[in-house]
């Protein structure tokens, strides 16, 4: 058995021991000790369905930024299990990709947009953009705001901020769609659900919203 044979099967048995007892820490304690990001991601460009979602599920917990295009190309996956843990992959890639303290600010702007604190969260958010600029989940959770605060256009632009930063993030096709709407483009709101479908497959309210506008430019 080769170098890479040993690597792949070793991955496997720790993935099945995992969905065997979702004993989280000895997971991410073996995959610490044996893998480095780029052997997960050969793995997850390379290998077979089944190993695929192990080491997507590894990176969930292990990996960078600098994964995202992999686990953004596994979102197209015909494997439905893998396009899900690529996505809960993705989600919490962006999320970390800062500070602690950075991501402890985040925390309270999630907390605030879900309590309806729209302007509070857009004065927290700038606070956090001006010391992580490149925190793509503080410009998407400012759009979040900006949209129900109806400035639509502020929120558009966060929403290109963040596909800037990544061109995988379906859910700021998905905000900027809403808030083009929202300013009468129907066309371009068209445009922007069929980008975040592209992208990710098994969104299904967005699917039946483009039918829906299909249907409606059509009468």
């Amino acid at each position: 058995m080769d170098y890479r044979t040993t690597k792949v099967s070793r991955l496997l048995k720790a993935y099945q021991d995992y969905l065997e007892s979702s004993d989280t820490a000895q997971f991410v304690a073996m995959i610490a000790r044996n893998y480095t990001n780029a052997t997960l991601l050969t793995i997850l460009d390379r290998c077979d369905v089944l190993q695929r979602r192990a080491a997507a599920l590894a990176l969930g917990f292990l990996g960078d930024i600098t994964c995202q295009d992999s686990l953004g190309s596994a979102l197209c996956s015909g494997d439905r299990r893998l396009r899900l843990v690529a996505d809960d992959t993705l989600r919490a890639v962006w999320a970390r990709d800062a500070s602690e303290e950075h991501r402890g600010m985040l925390d309270k702007i999630i907390r605030l947009n879900e309590c309806d604190l729209f302007e509070e969260s857009v004065a927290l958010c700038d606070q956090l953009i001006d010391n992580a600029p490149r925190y793509l989940e503080a410009y998407n959770q400012r759009a979040l705001a900006l949209f129900h605060l109806r400035d639509f256009d502020r929120s558009i632009d966060d929403c290109r901020r963040v596909l800037k930063l990544s061109r995988y993030h379906y859910g700021a096709w998905i905000g900027m769609g809403h808030c083009l709407l929202e300013n009468g483009d129907v066309w371009g709101a068209l445009d922007s659900f069929r980008m975040a479908l592209s992208i990710y497959p098994d969104l299904e309210p967005v699917r039946l919203q483009i039918r829906t506008l299909e249907r409606s430019l059509q009468e």
